[in-house]
């Protein structure tokens, strides 16, 4: 009898483990989705404002409790045909490279996720007072830019890197 309960009990946990991530979230204007860590919630309007202050801030964005780590996305108004993403693809990598000082490239490709085509930039930098890993994943979407940034303190990162990077491969086909 416990012989046939280990491969149920397994299955049992197999199951519960694929559904671990939060709910999917649709990006306003697209039909792409993704799937947060799980316990990850929007942010307010007011902790967005905190969080990126800049003009260019992102419109959406969940994180974990603490809001130590963040998962700002956007469809930007910015013009990005699909031919294009190559060649936005190497300025995204020399505007960072000008604007955030002390950056380390962990990883820069084009890549394919969920048969889109992705500009992957993967790098580490310095805040103030701690050290911050960025995942940048930004796509055409009907032409304009689809745009994700994972944010994170170095010591979640650690601890959330498998949770972040399987809610990357839970997004969906992004239209042409």
């Amino acid at each position: 009898m416990i012989a046939l309960l280990r491969p149920v009990t397994f299955c049992i946990l197999l199951l519960t483990a694929q559904f671990a991530a939060g709910d999917p979230i649709v990006v306003p204007g697209t039909s792409v989705s993704f799937a947060p860590p799980d316990g990850f919630t929007a942010l307010t309007q007011q902790e967005l404002d905190l969080k990126f202050p800049s003009k260019n801030a992102p419109a959406q964005a969940v994180g974990n409790e603490r809001r130590t780590t963040t998962i700002a996305y956007e469809l930007k108004t910015v013009a990005l045909p699909p031919d294009q993403l190559s060649s936005a693809f190497e300025a995204m990598i020399d505007t960072l490279s000008r604007i955030i000082p002390g950056h380390l490239w962990v990883e820069k490709k084009l890549t394919l996720i969920a048969g889109t085509e992705w500009a992957y930039l993967e790098f580490k930098s310095n805040a103030i007072d701690t050290q911050i890993h960025n995942i940048i994943l930004f796509a055409s979407w009907r032409g304009q830019m689809l745009i994700f940034n994972f944010n994170t303190t170095a010591a979640d990162f650690q601890a959330l890197e498998p949770a972040l990077r399987a809610s990357i491969q839970s997004l969906t086909k992004a239209e042409v």
